[in-house]
């Protein structure tokens, strides 16, 4: 739990963001202390290839079972989200998440000082040793006798915090010398992508991509949401991009355990898509109370819904084809653009449990 506070305490002090100091109530000093020794030790350790990491295996099934490979955040830790990487291997997906070099989760004020913050310098041999840890994982399992005969190496998914999403960002093209062959999907959340954005780099990615970013978060996210040379427009189609209203960088660390559901129901719905290859859901592009915009273009069209709080305008227009059951709330009320484009017939509700269901079973 200790570690957890103490990464917590760095990043905030690290990039000065007013936005990031809490209310200062015991309620919220003990709900985020609850969710931060749920954090600590999730997983199962292991090294694979010369490196340490950590791995979430799925119930067990006689079909091989998709991957996910995920790469945590500057000075975090491979098992910083595991509300994310838990809820993942309960959908079905093998989870694998290496130890890289900068690791901390400790307070580690030297270390945090030598992060290269001059964007324009990078190349693709700045953290090339995140790349490598990656790979050496994916190269392992396809040979460990343990994992070799579990996992479909044919569905593929990326998903990275903060560094990590610059990380995921360069294995899926945007560097072409780190390019890991077959990624089916990326997420990336609050990426650092300054980078690749200047350097013109993020259209090179081909793999559908979705960005989860926060209102509060004044560091890693305008990366993505800047209007002329943000990561969401120069990315390529399918993309998708969820805007978190009231979240910073460090909400996907196990600290804000109010936006659990949400970030679930954009994840699973992106990777069961473009991973698992089922059909597209329509609640991809629907907003939930804590989501302030929603960016889209992809088989389900094109859109932009911004929340307006206490606004009369009308909801999105796009049909809905899906067996997916949104939640019982309140749905808030948006502006919307939107270009319907056909989406792919779906199987009957009873064939499975719904997206929703399947995202309460995680937290019952």
């Amino acid at each position: 739990m200790v570690r957890f506070l103490c990464f917590a305490f760095v990043i905030a002090l690290l990039f000065s963001l007013p936005a990031f100091a809490a209310p200062a109530s015991s309620s919220v000093v003990a709900s985020v202390a609850q969710d931060i020794n749920y954090a600590s030790g999730s997983g199962t350790e292991i090294t694979l290839g010369g490196v340490k990491g950590r791995y979430w295996a799925p119930a067990p099934s006689t079909d091989k079972q998709p991957i996910i490979l995920f790469s945590h955040a500057w000075m975090g830790c491979p098992d910083q989200s595991p509300f994310l990487t838990e809820a993942l291997a309960q959908d079905g997906y093998w989870v694998f998440a290496p130890e890289h070099a900068d690791h901390s989760c400790i307070a580690d004020t030297e270390k945090a000082k030598l992060f290269p913050y001059d964007a324009q310098k990078w190349n693709d041999k700045t953290f090339a040793d995140r790349r490598d840890d990656m790979l050496a994982f994916w190269k392992a399992l396809q040979s460990d006798p343990q994992f070799k005969d579990k996992i479909d190496f044919t569905k593929l998914g990326l998903a990275g915090h903060m560094l990590g999403g610059y990380d995921v960002m360069a294995l899926a093209g945007a560097w072409p010398s780190w390019k890991m062959p077959g990624v089916k999907a990326v997420l990336a959340i609050t990426p650092y992508a300054y980078a690749l954005n200047i350097q013109n780099m993020v259209g090179k990615i081909d793999a559908p991509i979705m960005f989860q970013t926060g209102t509060n978060d004044k560091v890693e996210s305008p990366s993505v949401l800047l209007p002329k040379d943000g990561s969401y427009l120069l990315a390529n189609a399918p993309k998708y991009l969820v805007n978190f209203r009231d979240a910073g960088y460090l909400t996907w660390v196990s600290t804000r355990s109010d936006f659990y559901s949400s970030i679930l129901y954009y994840t699973l719905a992106f990777f069961d898509h473009y991973v698992k290859g089922q059909p597209p859901f329509r609640e991809m592009v629907q907003l939930r109370p804590n989501v302030q915009e929603i960016k889209y273009e992809s088989e389900l069209g094109k859109g932009d819904l911004v929340l307006v709080p206490n606004g009369n305008a009308p909801a999105a227009t796009t049909p809905t084809t899906t067996t997916m059951t949104p939640p019982p709330v309140e749905q808030p009320a948006p502006t919307a653009t939107q270009e319907a484009m056909p989406v792919a017939a779906s199987q009957p509700a009873a064939a499975k449990p719904s997206l929703w269901d399947r995202i309460k079973a995680h937290f019952e």
